[in-house]
């Protein structure tokens, strides 16, 4: 998985490659799931939008490690926020990760995410 940022201001791209086995495995999945639960006993609704912007005040001090921790963060909050609005268990998404895990060998570079933002800057995550 690859999560690219391209910020237009200073007019510079990081790329940070995240290997598919450590972001897609079943204690992801449990992790995931977890956090499910939580979310649907009413707390913090805005989870993934937080981990956006911490992943963009990261991207901007320039630590390396702090933005590959930001964005397992983001890419963790996101399939929460899907599980929640899915319902789903921690079973349902690792067989979800096996199948994504099958599809990137016949698509190494489909964009999962791709935003732009109304300053220039661009966030795009490829499995």
């Amino acid at each position: 998985m690859r999560v690219i940022i391209y910020d237009a201001e200073d007019d510079r791209e990081i790329k940070i490659i995240l290997p598919t086995g450590l972001v897609m495995n079943p204690l992801t999945a449990a992790i995931a799931a977890k956090m499910a639960a939580r979310k649907t006993s009413g707390k913090s609704p805005n989870r993934v939008k937080e981990a956006a912007g911490k992943l963009a005040e990261t991207v901007r001090s320039g630590d390396d490690e702090e933005v590959t921790e930001a964005a397992k963060d983001v890419v963790v909050e996101s399939l929460s926020e899907t599980a929640v609005s899915l319902n789903l268990d921690a079973g349902m998404i690792a067989e979800a990760f096996r199948t994504l895990k099958k599809f990137k060998k016949r698509h190494p570079e489909l964009p999962l995410v791709d935003v732009y933002c109304s300053d220039g800057d661009r966030v795009l995550i490829m499995l």
